[in-house]
């Protein structure tokens, strides 16, 4: 595995900052519309991070550090609702929630990456296999929560609108001559 504990602690520990920053700076409105009908807004985003960051990740480190044979499925039924209702608040809980996620990543050694496990969906799999995942489910819904905000300006942007054809979700089609 050519990345080390730094490279995904890296990514994951950036992921809280450039969430605090959104939500300090986008308006509210913005941060709630999806990008197209059916689609996540960024808040959405957010609070998917959040539950993953709080009953997905960790307990699947733990489960490999427990020498478990066998991962257990996760069942989004069984994740408890959360208090935090605002995306401030979420994302100042998501910061938190990294901060002591972190932590337990600083305890991991490199050999650690090679400790196995199984997988009911894909076989056998590396804890650094799911330190990877890990890191590109943040950047996944990160670039998804950019998505939306870029849709939730690019859809009153009149003629401009044709220009960013290629980013539109909604495949609208600029009117011909």
């Amino acid at each position: 595995m050519s990345e080390s504990l730094e490279s995904f602690s890296s990514v994951l520990g950036a992921s809280p900052r450039r969430w605090l920053d959104l939500i300090a700076t986008v308006p509210g409105e913005l941060l709630e519309r999806p990008a197209v009908a059916g689609e996540w807004s960024a808040a959405d985003c957010l609070r998917h991070l959040l539950q993953a960051d709080r009953h997905v990740f960790p307990a699947r480190i733990r489960q490999f550090l427990a020498g478990d044979e066998e991962l257990s499925v996760v069942d989004p039924s069984a994740i408890p609702p959360m208090a935090e209702r605002t995306a401030r608040e979420m994302a100042e809980a998501f910061a938190r929630t990294r901060e002591v996620n972190l932590g337990l990543l600083a305890s991991l050694g490199p050999e650690d990456l090679e400790r196995t496990s199984r997988s009911r969906r894909f076989g056998p799999v590396a804890l650094g296999m799911v330190l990877r995942q890990w890191a590109m489910h943040d950047l996944e819904h990160l670039i998804q929560a950019e998505r939306a905000l870029f849709q939730g300006l690019l859809v009153d942007s009149g003629p401009l609108r044709a220009f960013y054809a290629a980013l539109d979700q909604e495949r609208v089609e600029a009117p011909s001559p």
